[in-house]
């Protein structure tokens, strides 16, 4: 953890509704280190009496009492007052997650930064829900430097409340808010892209924009002021960027584009809009002018182009300007027309698909037909990619063993009372009318879920390597740039998540931004089945003879996991050179080994030295393994669980790492495991050493500490939920 004092800046006017949640949001934070400065800018209503019920309550904050001048204005006083190392400036009708501080101060000092860039999302106070939606490409990188930085100009929205500042940094050039107007954060985020040297990223939306009616940016769109603040941002953006003429402002202009746009048409009345546009034409003939057309905008292209700002043509872009916008209104309609043929056809389509009884049209139909009807105390598992394995597998099979009547599994499997064919018509009826449904992956978009369900996530291991909003996931983003949003939707859609050991709660709070009391700390049914059956040798032998091993020879298990510098490519293009090479591992050993693979879902083992048994459980090969090799794959930690000699081979660490990335503070634990070459993979195996299994063991695997069983649990929930209906 972080060691640096955060200084946290919330100007609060007229926010009685929301200031203590804000408040309270950065009081429950992971992170101890830190002093909150509220400046009260002359609140006409409660909120200097919520920030007092919040000092009463904490005695970390500091309170200092202004006339209304504006946000500019009591972010710089705070500054001057505050004595932290790093500034992190909040608004007080928004809130942040409670690990925000702790993620971005260690990132600051580790990467030594001038400031941490996050992501963010919005929230409606109205329906209790979170909206995420941005696609910034810059967050497929962990660090920018020197030039890189002005990939910063290309950010969505020029906020400066989702970022934590360097003090130094901010004080040494200079930099504070203007005063006296709105959009006092463009020209800030200006002066803080051109002056910073190391930029740190952060792909977690940890900043929650509360979507409060009375905003400053949402009032007096009656009178002309956002038109003259806006004028006044950009003069001072004119005035940074002539300092340093140099660099690059096509993104920059861009923004400056799209916001006049905006503005004209939704914030600027009628009787001001002409003289608006004639103020925009004459500041905008202050800047730098461009050495290359990277300029995406058409109208400021076509502007700079014919020099329209320089030489002041305002009427010339008036009537480009008008033309522009019908143009755009004309692309509009036709777009919209295109959009209602493509739904009709859909309609159709599918309506002939139905008839024709194809899987694919069930979802939408049944869903309609479900609706409002009463859910039906039953319970449902998709499982692992629809497939009858991992927790889901143990689970179901603990259930049966219960006598519960009323469930079902979705997976090709040839018993009809229990099992239902993937994407076939039984299994939308299922998902539709169960009250319980349970995944151990992620969830398809195209599943809806009903009001009164609860859905399950069992997920699939202990995350070692990385995750989502914790990782870069480079070649995944630039593949799929709503990935992240994607899996944000996916996630607000779960009721719990089953965690195997409470350590491990962090990792998955952080990397999928899954609330604590959403996590159910059962332990894994998967790993709850190898420490039942570890000295089950009658179940072991009848492993031995279904896979085909010598039963006189010690079992080497090799299971690799999935590399994500092979995401795009087809599997001719992989990169294996991560892999075992069994001939020479056995040439190493003596002839009392024998190698066993099951190699990762998206990869066909080829290797003619090893048995291949890609169809049965990996549990079970667990069982019977004398030996477990691995790379970063979590089921590691179902052998540290059953006290199975674990070796790691990791010789492409250094590529991973920058493109995936592991838990440092888990892999230091394991270190003692892990090797990078045959000889040393030969050491261990030959005199392995469980020292530090207690600790492993302790720390990441099985532990329940609910003082119940996981069966049992869902049980309750449907029992719960049938009398609640």
């Amino acid at each position: 953890m972080g060691k640096g004092k955060v200084s946290v800046i919330i100007p609060a006017y007229n926010t009685e509704l929301y200031i203590e949640n804000c408040i309270e949001s950065v009081e429950k934070q992971t992170y101890k280190n830190f002093e909150i400065i509220v400046v009260n800018d002359g609140s006409t209503d409660l909120t200097l009496d919520k920030i007092n019920k919040c000092i009463s309550k904490y005695d970390n904050i500091k309170l200092i009492n202004i006339t209304n001048h504006g946000q500019g204005y009591a972010r710089n006083i705070a500054l001057k007052h505050s004595t932290g190392d790093y500034i992190l400036f909040l608004d007080s009708d928004d809130f942040i997650e409670r690990i925000t501080l702790e993620q971005c101060v260690e990132k600051i000092e580790e990467d030594k930064s001038d400031l941490v860039v996050f992501d963010w999302k919005e929230f409606s106070y109205i329906r209790q829900k979170y909206r995420y939606f941005n696609k910034d490409e810059f967050f497929k990188n962990s660090i920018l430097e020197n030039e890189e930085v002005y990939e910063l100009f290309k950010i969505k929205h020029y906020f400066t409340v989702n970022k934590l500042y360097s003090k130094k940094f901010l004080i040494d050039n200079g930099i504070k808010y203007g005063e006296g107007y709105i959009y006092e954060d463009n020209p800030f985020w200006v002066e803080v892209v051109v002056n910073a040297k190391k930029v740190s990223l952060l792909p977690a939306p940890l900043y929650n924009i509360g979507l409060a009616p009375k905003s400053t940016t949402r009032n007096n769109i009656d009178t002309n002021k956002h038109a003259m603040d806006y004028i006044t941002a950009i003069k001072n953006i004119m005035r940074i960027i002539n300092q340093k003429p140099e660099i690059d402002y096509s993104a920059l202009y861009n923004y400056i584009m799209k916001k006049f746009n905006v503005y004209y048409k939704k914030r600027v009345p009628k009787k001001y809009k002409k003289q608006f546009l004639h103020d925009y034409v004459k500041v905008m003939g202050e800047m730098v002018p461009l050495k290359n057309y990277k300029i995406k905008n058409t109208l400021i292209k076509t502007a700079c182009k014919h020099n329209m700002f320089k030489k002041q043509k305002v009427t010339e872009f008036y009537i480009m300007y008008k033309l522009f916008i019908l143009k755009r209104k004309l692309r509009s309609a036709l777009k919209k027309i295109k959009k209602s043929i493509k739904i009709e056809y859909r309609r159709i389509s599918t309506s002939l698909k139905y008839i024709g009884n194809n899987p694919s049209s069930y979802n939408n139909k049944i869903y309609s037909k479900w609706v409002g009807k009463p859910l039906e105390p039953k319970i449902l598992f998709m499982g692992f990619d629809m497939r009858y394995t991992g927790n889901s597998r143990y689970l179901f099979e603990k259930l049966k063993e219960k006598n519960y009547s009323e469930i079902k599994f979705v997976a090709d499997e040839n018993d009809e009372k229990y099992f239902i064919k993937p994407n076939s018509k039984e299994m939308y009826e299922e998902l539709y009318s169960s009250k319980i449904v349970i995944f151990e992956s992620w969830i398809p978009e195209k599943f809806r879920k009903r009001g009164n369900q609860i859905w399950i996530q069992l997920w699939h291991g202990t995350p070692l390597k990385k995750m989502l909003y914790d990782s870069p996931e480079k070649e995944i983003m630039e593949t799929s740039p709503k990935h992240r949003i994607q899996k944000f939707n996916d996630i607000q859609r779960w009721d719990y998540l089953l965690s195997d050991n409470p350590t491990i709660n962090k990792y998955f709070e952080t990397s999928l931004l899954v609330k604590q009391n959403k996590m159910i700390n059962y332990g894994y049914p998967r790993v709850k089945y190898l420490i039942e059956n570890k000295n089950n040798d009658i179940l072991k032998q009848k492993i031995k003879e279904k896979v085909g091993v010598n039963k006189n020879k010690k079992i080497i298990l090799y299971l690799p996991t999935w590399r994500d510098y092979n995401y795009g490519k087809t599997e001719e293009e992989f990169d294996r050179d991560y892999m075992l090479n069994a001939k020479l591992l056995k040439e190493k050993l003596s002839d009392d080994f024998e190698i066993l693979e099951k190699n990762h879902t998206y990869l066909q083992g080829n290797d003619e030295e090893v048995i291949h048994n890609t169809n049965i459980e990996t549990q079970e090969l667990l069982l019977i393994a004398d030996y477990l090799i691995t790379d970063y794959s979590s089921v590691m930690f179902d052998g540290f669980a059953i006290d199975l000699p674990v070796i790691i081979y990791a010789n492409d660490y250094d590529k991973y790492t920058k493109v995936r990335g592991v838990y440092k503070t888990m892999w230091n634990d394991l270190k003692d495991y892990t090797c990078d070459n045959l000889d040393d993979m030969v050491n261990l195996i030959t005199n392995y050493d469980k020292t530090n299994y207690d600790k492993i063991k302790d720390k990441y695997t099985y532990k329940n500490i609910c003082k119940e069983e996981i069966e049992d649990f869902i049980g309750e929930q449907l029992i719960y939920k049938v009398n609640e209906l």
